[in-house]
């Protein structure tokens, strides 16, 4: 409220200051020897008022360079007194305004919305709609749109997208999607590398230890790189969860995170070890459920499997994200392999 009135009252000011020295300049552009010092000085006022009354009320994503909007302001104003305050205010005027031809477009990712502008008669876009269905759609124009529009969500999470988009029949949207990725990875294994270099040479402590080895994993979870590259991941996730555990044999968070390294391996007997330590730990069940199943099926014990998948079922604390597995094997028509 403040920053209203003192911007008016400055403005006000700096306009009868202009307006004056603009009269006075007319009515001695006869007689240049009759002119004052005054006219100078009080433009020069002028200038100065008006460009600290725009600075208050200007737009807020044209302020970021306040120089350069004092330098403008003064190219203006300097020629001719009132005129350059005229036009700036015009000018602030059309920087408020909306274009017509304009509007605004929502695409979401997940749960979150990411506004752009685009044109109506390009995109024909009247309702909210998911970028994986925009990546589905038949405008080519519009998949490019989408790809770009990705770069302002999570990098982690817009990975399955960008994989999907490499496969597009258009090769604009495939080279975007695929530069985008190749950005994505290469800045999350820098950050590994950093994090590895920034462990000491002595005494770890177990903490640091297995924060490296989750983005190590986290690496291998998101299926960014190839099969070998993700074999050197795991095993030296595995490494440093194991030099934490030796720090720290009671850490829960390293043995958990062990064992999903270990069924990914697959190294079932270190898995089946890690199981049987939680339990012992007074670790949830439930939430080993998931990788249990897992265990029993790369040993293709289908009894337990199918009494893991029970209790899956069973548990209120279940992922729902596994719902649709869990009723596929659950239904006794592919069951017919488990025996009796």
């Amino acid at each position: 409220m403040w920053k209203n009135l003192l911007s008016t009252l400055s403005l006000a000011l700096a306009a009868l200051l202009e307006a004056w020295t603009l009269g006075v300049l007319i009515q001695g552009a006869s007689d240049p020897a009759s002119l004052e010092w005054r006219p100078a000085t009080f433009h020069a006022l002028g200038i100065a008022l008006g460009a600290f009354g725009f600075h208050l009320t200007w737009p807020q994503s044209q302020r970021r360079n306040r120089f350069a909007l004092t330098l403008f302001f003064t190219a203006l104003s300097l020629p001719l007194p009132l005129i350059g305050l005229i036009l700036m205010g015009a000018f602030r005027l059309v920087l408020r305004l909306r274009p017509r031809h304009m509007r605004n477009t929502q695409y979401v990712f997940g749960e979150k919305p990411f506004l752009t502008l685009e044109k109506p008669e390009d995109f024909q876009l009247q309702s909210v709609r998911s970028v994986l269905e925009i990546l589905s759609s038949k405008d080519e124009n519009l998949r490019r749109t989408a790809i770009i529009g990705l770069r302002s969500a999570d990098p982690k999470k817009s990975l399955p997208l960008l994989r999907k988009a490499i496969q597009d029949s258009d090769e604009q949207v495939r080279l975007l999607a695929q530069t985008q990725f190749n950005r994505i990875l290469a800045k999350l294994e820098t950050a590994v590398k950093r994090m590895e270099a920034g462990l000491p040479d002595s005494t770890h402590r177990a903490s640091d230890l297995v924060v490296l080895a989750e983005h190590y994993h986290e690496l291998v979870y998101l299926a960014v790189s190839s099969q070998e590259t993700e074999s050197i991941y795991l095993e030296r996730a595995t490494q440093l969860l194991t030099e934490a555990l030796d720090l720290s044999p009671d850490l829960t968070a390293a043995r958990f995170l062990l064992l999903r390294c270990q069924v990914k391996t697959p190294d079932i007997a270190g898995a089946k070890a890690s199981v049987q330590t939680l339990l012992a730990s007074g670790f949830p069940e439930n939430s080993l459920l998931p990788w249990m199943a897992e265990i029993c099926f790369v040993e293709r014990d289908w009894n337990t499997f199918l009494k893991t998948l029970r209790k899956m079922d069973a548990s209120p604390s279940c992922d729902s994200r596994l719902a649709d597995r869990l009723a596929f094997w659950l239904r006794p028509a592919n069951r017919t392999e488990v025996p009796a």
